[in-house]
């Protein structure tokens, strides 16, 4: 089928290059935050506007990912991951270029469409690379390495910045030696053909996936919250500087690195089901701190909290809908996550806007709570019951 290889068989350079390449997808918008203000100036643009080149490619995301996820189990993972990573560096880099906003606008088209093949081409390059416990501990170190990306990229985009906004966008050509790394290390996929066709029908009849996406779209819903409406807490407490808003979300993007950095030793003792129960109660709890207490240091811990459960839930929500595709349809399956994570990104401050305006940013705290028993409940059950690949001896 393209991807049926030898189990555990991702390992040195190979690995190397996927975590690399699993860095990219959160940069996709995280990068050009700092220049923002800049872009504000250069295109006239207002808060809106601005706020909307960092998520609007995020839809496409959406859209490209079950576009890759046909394309791999047609002709294998390694091809529609390179062809990802070689337009992610082109059209990111290319809004360096654009004259006007509408040209920079356009630009985040097809790199979305790119960002949704690495993301999906990356999940099934670990799942047929990997089985058993490799798998669990691999997947951890693929969220890890995404939480990298929301540390040191935003950091990076800055200092290119600051001569000219330009420069945050040259930082998305990082992606084409990488692409030369995947190209040279990667082992070729075995030739495919025409998939099997009924992923739909799977899909609506596997009451564990639609738990699953459920909690994944619920789970990254809770994602912006945090990023959307946290700084705009801190703001209301004096801290609302960019520098200062920066170390709170890279402290949550740290907690979330180290704990998923050990997600496959935590998994050894702990099953899935336990693990989103203990993230959904992380997730509700730092809701109800932001609710209740306005003081940095509750803020932060709330921050630390959020950023655990991320660590816990982002592998093992992956490792679940992965067990429940069969490897000829591992692609079109998977790709649901692209759809449900990036939806929920794009979809969450209009989720929370109606609760903003009638409760203020205790609203938003209170959908973040809501997601977090969603997680609890709806994926903790689903995991549970996919704890073997199907098609795999483990």
């Amino acid at each position: 089928m393209g991807q049926d290889h030898t189990a555990n068989q991702l390992r040195s350079w190979a690995l190397v290059g996927v975590l690399a390449a699993s860095t990219f997808p959160i940069m996709s918008g995280a990068v050009i935050i700092p220049a923002l203000n800049e872009l504000r100036v250069a295109f006239e643009l207002g808060s809106v506007g601005a706020a909307a080149l960092v998520t609007a490619h995020t839809i496409f995301i959406a859209i490209g990912s079950p576009l890759a996820g046909i394309a791999i189990d047609r002709v294998g993972a390694k091809l529609p991951l390179i062809c990802g990573l070689v337009g992610f560096g082109l059209f990111g880099g290319a809004g360096a270029l654009a004259p006007t906003v509408g040209w920079l606008v356009v630009t985040r088209v097809p790199f979305g469409l790119a960002t949704g093949f690495i993301f999906t081409a990356i999940t099934v390059v670990i799942l047929q690379g990997t089985s058993g416990d490799r798998r669990n501990t691999v997947m951890g170190w693929r969220a890890a390495s995404n939480q990298l990306g929301g540390i040191v990229y935003p950091t990076i985009g800055g200092f290119a910045a600051i001569a000219t906004w330009q420069g945050a966008f040259v930082v998305y050509a990082a992606s084409l030696p990488i692409a030369l790394l995947v190209f040279v290390t990667l082992p070729d996929d075995k030739p495919g053909g025409r998939p099997p066709s009924g992923v739909l029908r799977l899909i609506r009849r596997d009451s564990r996936l639609l738990r699953l996406f459920l909690a994944a779209f619920s789970a990254y819903a809770a994602l912006y919250v945090i990023v959307i409406f946290v700084p705009q807490l801190l703001e209301t407490v004096g801290l609302g500087s960019a520098a200062i808003v920066g170390l709170f979300l890279s402290a949550m993007n740290l907690a979330a690195f180290v704990v998923a950095s050990m997600y496959g030793r935590i998994r050894r003792s702990l099953g899935p089901g336990v693990l989103l129960w203990l993230a959904g109660g992380l997730y509700v709890t730092s809701a109800l701190i932001l609710i209740a207490l306005t003081g940095s240091a509750s803020i932060v811990v709330a921050m630390l909290m959020f950023g655990t459960a991320h660590g816990l839930v982002v592998p093992a929500l992956t490792v679940s809908v992965g067990n429940c595709a069969p490897p000829p349809m591992r692609g079109r399956v998977t790709s649901g996550l692209g759809v449900t994570n990036y939806l929920g990104q794009f979809s969450s401050a209009y989720m929370a806007a109606p609760l903003v305006i009638i409760f203020g940013l205790a609203g938003s705290f209170a959908l973040l709570g809501l997601a977090g028993a969603i997680v609890a409940v709806a994926g903790s059950r689903a995991a549970e019951a996919s704890r073997t690949q199907i098609g795999d001896e483990t």
